[in-house]
């Protein structure tokens, strides 16, 4: 599950065009991760994962 970055950075609007656009191609996820080679992560929605 992913969010925008404009709804996970809760400061996004402050940031510049410069820190936007990086942010934007970020894709924080959370809940279940399924990674390379078989490995699987659960990080429920305590956790983010930036690929």
């Amino acid at each position: 599950m992913a969010e925008k970055s404009s709804d996970f950075f809760k400061s996004y609007q402050q940031y510049n065009d410069a820190g936007k656009a990086f942010l934007d191609k970020i894709d924080p996820k959370t809940g279940a991760i399924n990674l390379a080679e078989g490995i699987h992560l659960d990080l429920k929605d305590k956790f983010y994962f930036l690929d």
